[in-house]
């Protein structure tokens, strides 16, 4: 009777380790991609980030990456889809209460206000593309941007970047004061 009873407790202890040994994989091709992304090496960086996503897909800090690397580099639609991926995984777990965040030196909230940010970097440079090419303003695109760097202060009230970025749309635009 006793041996029954150890079952699903020995199964469910594995099921654990095994996600932790995942996840423990997976933190270090994301710290790899890092290094790599440190030294200029974009597109290592890029390969071991996706591998940290294949290891363990809810890895939030992965998506933020790629995404901010595909940002760097003008992909910006990729850029969107990895930054909104990584805001909803981040929000998942702050749902559950359990966000935790690789990114040196980011509290959970840094990290996901950093997210937010970079959305709305994406709206406001696509604004100043649109606006050179077409010599007219977007003023919905602006409008996007805004509440990313507005929702992003509401994760990190300090965000120097979201704080930056209003100030720049108020100044240029005159607008959102």
């Amino acid at each position: 009777m006793k041996r029954r009873m150890y079952v699903p407790l020995v199964i469910a202890l594995l099921v654990l380790l095994g996600c932790s040994n995942a996840r423990d994989k997976a933190l270090k091709e994301y710290n790899k991609g890092v290094e790599y992304e440190a030294k200029g090496m974009t597109d290592l960086a890029e390969q071991h980030y996706k591998f940290a996503l294949d290891i363990d897909p809810s890895s939030a800090d992965a998506e933020a990456a790629l995404g901010t690397l595909y940002l760097a580099a003008g992909y910006y639609d990729d850029a969107r889809d990895r930054l909104l991926r990584a805001f909803q995984l981040y929000n998942e777990a702050w749902e559950r209460g359990d966000v935790v965040t690789y990114l040196k030196g980011y509290t959970p909230e840094e990290a996901i206000a950093r997210v937010i940010n970079n959305i709305g970097v994406i709206d406001l440079r696509r604004a100043v593309l649109d606006e050179a090419k077409f010599g007219e303003v977007d003023l919905e695109q602006i409008q996007l941007a805004m509440m990313s760097f507005e929702k992003a202060l509401e994760f990190d009230p300090e965000s120097v970047q979201a704080k930056d970025n209003i100030k720049r749309i108020r100044e240029y635009y005159k607008i959102g004061d």
